[in-house]
């Protein structure tokens, strides 16, 4: 408290604090002292150097193969999944799930949540992958999106199409967006939807062959265009509706010239 005894009445640092830290003693009075300093700013400050040297040296004390298990974690997520660890360590998932248990265990880095793992503090995890090299990292997100793919166990469209985007296959992420976009349509999530549209639309821009994408680009647009009209964006879904009439034209597609001239009369 005396540490931001300065700041202005009526503030939510301190919960801002509590949340970044997740309650850890020595991370809360790290943060505390740099925000002390900084006017309030929680949102630029770096990982303290003391909570990094901390951090550090517990995973130096882990065996390599710990360490490259929780590499392949750290990508993944603050949540994570056995498969992508078993196949990078080429171990048996009943090898990998023993490993994730001394993890717990020994080193109180990570602990079961359901069907998956967690990282015991999302500081932990961010340390980790930032010291990861980005051909590593991109290595990395390739085995978590194949075995996630594979899987599937209720992982969203949206972290599929993540890992596939990072793994540097835009195009293989594409049906995911897409699936990404609908699912947030449909519990009305409209700013999700029209992120993922988005994405979508700029890799048919910029990776796919301009023949082959045109009825794709204004079926994205189409979708683009009914959510901009759900919120009231009337200007944008007018200037977009038009854009799939003269796209749908060229690509011989008269179900979204139909679908388009209809939004346009709404």
């Amino acid at each position: 408290d005396e540490l931001l005894a300065e700041q202005a009445a009526g503030t939510t640092i301190g919960e801002r604090i509590f949340t970044e830290t997740e309650g850890n003693p020595l991370f809360i009075l790290e943060v505390a002292k740099m925000v002390a300093t900084s006017e309030g700013r929680i949102e630029d400050l770096a990982i303290p150097t003391r909570v990094v040297d901390v951090v550090e040296h517990r995973l130096d004390r882990l065996t390599q193969q710990e360490r490259d298990a929780l590499e392949v974690a750290a990508v993944e997520g603050e949540y994570f999944h056995v498969g992508p660890i078993a196949t990078v360590l080429e171990l048996t998932r009943i090898r990998t799930l023993k490993l994730l248990q001394g993890l717990e265990r020994r080193h109180r880095i990570v602990r079961p949540a359901e069907q998956r793992f967690r990282f015991d503090h999302g500081k932990i995890r961010e340390i980790i992958f930032n010291r990861l090299a980005e051909p590593l990292r991109r290595e990395y997100h390739g085995v978590v999106a194949t075995c996630l793919l594979a899987e599937r166990n209720g992982t969203s469209s949206a972290i599929l199409a993540h890992h596939l985007a990072e793994a540097g296959d835009a195009l293989a992420a594409l049906p995911e967006r897409r699936k990404a976009a609908a699912e947030a349509r449909a519990v009305f999530a409209n700013e999700e939807a029209l992120h993922h549209l988005g994405l979508a639309l700029a890799t048919l821009e910029t990776q796919a062959a301009p023949d082959a994408a045109d009825l794709s680009r204004a079926e994205i647009r189409l979708e683009m265009a009914e959510v901009h009209l759900l919120t009231g964006s009337y200007a944008t879904a007018e200037e977009l509706f038009g854009r799939v009439v003269r796209e749908a034209a060229t690509a011989g597609a008269g179900t979204l010239t139909a679908r388009a001239l209809l939004g346009q009369g709404e």
